[in-house]
């Protein structure tokens, strides 16, 4: 108790410190929301690349983690200038899977409805069943309140979902935010295959299917295995160097097999020969149309030619890789960031 006390005060003193820092530079106020404090180290790239993506626009947020709403949200609520800008962090929890962090979003929204708000770039996915419609409803019923916000959906599935959902609403599709990072050029490659692939309710691969993976797998190279989430909590102060030392781990292999987002995308960023899988929701098949011309980059709705692409693109030399800038593709979200950003007067 005296412990979450503690941790209470030290947040309200940061973002009283913001507060001020922000006045002194004549910069409105923008609280980042939901961000991560857990492992999926996706999660961590896509903070990053929000950061960087404010700062480049002259932008400098005050960040409130999903698991430091108890902190400081109801204090922030109260005290908050009326021109702030409410940014609600990336990735693909708005739904009907992810409830938790579902519920968040929509208390943020329902909150903070006068405020202008910005969703960066989101996969939304509600199951067709009755609890997926029931969820669905809660969801329009409180986003459409909103009569300034601004939804960013990272690939075409999610843009209709949304349309549907919110017709009045500044709907736009962009790519996942972490294509917003730039490549970058690793010079180690060793003779491994690293295969990075879920456990959990997003996987679609039956056992038998692993297995065939791993067999294939073993005649490219030594298997490691790994995933894009760790074991243990993440803090922000420590975000940048655990997101670099996964990214490296991904540049030292020959091959990845994947069937996670942001495996799939630190395999493009790193320039490392990928296999992406799809999993349960349109997410992975969605967000590749990004890139798909990245001919290093291959995405497979099953394994049936599991094989055959992975020499296909073992075949590809390095210094044929495709280079891939899609800073282009985010003009409406930083253009939204300039306007709003800026302190009228």
């Amino acid at each position: 108790m005296i412990k979450q006390e503690i941790k209470k005060m030290l947040k309200i003193h940061e973002y009283k410190n913001y507060k001020k820092k922000a006045k002194a530079n004549h910069q409105k106020e923008i609280i980042l929301f939901a961000t991560p404090l857990h492992g999926n180290l996706g999660d961590h790239a896509i903070a990053i690349a929000e950061y960087e993506m404010l700062q480049n626009n002259q932008l400098i947020p005050f960040e409130i983690a999903t698991g430091e709403k108890e902190n400081c949200y109801e204090y922030v609520l109260q005290h908050i200038e009326k021109d702030a800008i409410i940014c609600i962090t990336g990735g693909g929890f708005i739904g009907s899977q992810w409830l938790n962090e579902e519920n968040f979003v929509r208390q943020i929204i329902h909150d903070y409805s006068n405020h202008t708000i910005i969703v960066f770039p989101q996969t939304l996915y509600y199951k067709e069943d009755e609890n997926g419609r029931k969820e669905y409803e809660t969801s329009k019923n409180i986003y459409e309140k909103a009569k300034k916000l601004n939804v960013f959906v990272r690939e075409e599935k999610s843009y209709k979902i949304a349309k549907q959902m919110l017709p009045e609403t500044n709907i736009q599709l962009v790519p996942d935010i972490v294509l917003y990072l730039k490549q970058q050029e690793y010079q180690t490659k060793q003779d491994k295959v690293l295969l990075c692939i879920r456990h959990d309710v997003e996987s679609k691969l039956k056992e038998e299917e692993r297995k065939m993976i791993e067999k294939v797998a073993q005649e490219q190279g030594t298997i490691e295995y790994t995933d894009t989430v760790i074991n243990r909590g993440v803090k922000a102060k420590v975000r940048q160097e655990e997101v670099n030392k996964k990214l490296q781990e991904f540049a030292e292999s020959k091959l990845i097999i994947t069937d996670r987002l942001h495996g799939m995308i630190f395999a493009m960023l790193t320039r490392t020969p990928c296999i992406t899988l799809g999993n349960y929701n349109h997410k992975v098949k969605g967000v590749y149309q990004w890139f798909k011309d990245c001919n290093y980059v291959k995405y497979l709705d099953n394994i049936d030619n599991l094989k055959e692409t992975i020499e296909e693109i073992m075949k590809i030399k390095p210094e044929d890789y495709t280079t891939i800038n899609l800073r282009n593709q985010y003009t409406q979200l930083e253009e939204i960031l300039k306007k709003e950003g800026k302190i009228n007067g």
